[in-house]
Order: structure tokens, then sequence, then C-alpha cells
């Protein structure tokens, strides 16, 4: 891609200049300079390490989980301050309306992002900022271009104890049969429905 379509890009689909603190195996985990840039079908995560960048792209189809969650609260420290300027002021009631008005909510944002990349499933971990909301939003548009669910490996661990699960039913049902419990259309009708 060269400079042109870069910059196309750039102001085409948005870009955020975050920090990455964990994910990727071959990154080390550590606070770093991330440059995230969204473009119609991909999405580029350029990671800074010391004087090199890793580039890590992210399609639609690597996307495993995407979500975002908000959590606000007052700040402690200017309640406080709130609280003891209005009691100096006002007195009593000062003291209450002083902590309510002193604590200035705030709003934190974390990211959840699960990604497949080459194989190996990976959370990707940001700082939380007030961007995070955009980029999910970018994240979500991504998503909803994706041609096939990759596979976790949670669902793989399902399906693998499904698969044997089944041939333990299949065994005890033979069983059954060699011991004359069922017989042969029984056998077969039973079998027919676990494969189903």
């Amino acid at each position: 891609m060269g400079f042109l379509d870069s910059l196309k890009d750039s102001l085409k689909f948005p870009r955020f200049s975050e920090k990455y603190e964990m994910g990727f195996p071959d990154i080390s985990s550590g606070e770093k300079p991330v440059i995230i840039q969204f473009r119609e079908n991909e999405v580029e995560f350029k990671i800074l390490t010391g004087f090199t960048s890793v580039k890590k792209i992210i399609k639609p189809d690597d996307i495993i989980e995407v979500g975002l969650n908000q959590e606000s609260y007052r700040s402690a420290g200017k309640a406080v301050t709130g609280a003891v300027i209005g009691g100096i002021l006002t007195g009593g009631i000062g003291l209450l309306a002083g902590a309510a008005i002193g604590g200035k909510r705030r709003k934190e944002n974390q990211l959840t992002l699960i990604v497949n990349n080459n194989g190996n499933e990976c959370d990707i971990f940001l700082k939380q900022s007030k961007d995070i909301p955009k980029i999910y939003s970018e994240l979500k548009r991504l998503l909803s271009k994706q041609t096939a669910k990759p596979i976790s490996k949670e669902s793989e661990n399902s399906n693998n104890e499904t698969k044997s699960n089944l041939a333990e039913d299949l065994e005890k049902l033979h069983n059954l049969l060699e011991k004359g419990i069922l017989t042969q259309e029984e056998f077969n009708e039973q079998k027919r429905k676990m494969l189903e």
C-alpha cells in the first residue's frame, strides 16, 4: 500500500492513537503506543516497540468476540474537597451539596477484543481511553462483514467432548446389543437417532 492509499484510508476511515497493553503472543506485554487504522474490510494495529513497529492486520473473519464494558463512578478525592469547601462556606448543608457536586462523574471504558491470530486465540488489551467506544463501533462494523464465524478453542473443545460423548454412548448401546437387551432393529433405530 502506497503513501497516497494510506492517506486516503486515514481520511475515509478513522485512525486512533492508543496504548496497547498485551495480547499478541509475539509482542511483549507492557504499555506501548499503537496506531489503529480502520479500513473498509480490515483493521491494522501498528504497535511501536522501541525503534521498530509490528503490524497486525485483522480481517472481519478473524474477530471472535468484541465487547464494551462501561462503568461510571465519582472521584472520591474531589468529593471530599467539595465537601470541605462547601462546609466551610455554608455550614452543614453546604457539606452535603459540596460532596455531591465536587465528585465529578467519570466513565471507564474497557474493550473486550478476542481475535484469531495465526491459529491462536488472543485477548487484546488496550488502555482505557475516551476513544474506546468509537473503536468498539468500528470493530462492530467490521464484525458485520464476517462471512464465517471463527471457531474459538472453547467451541472446538465442546465439539470434541460431544464427539467423545457420542462415541461412549454408541459403545454403551453396542454393549446392550451384545448382551441381548436390545434387538438389532432397536439398536439400529437408536444409533440412527444418535447420529442425526
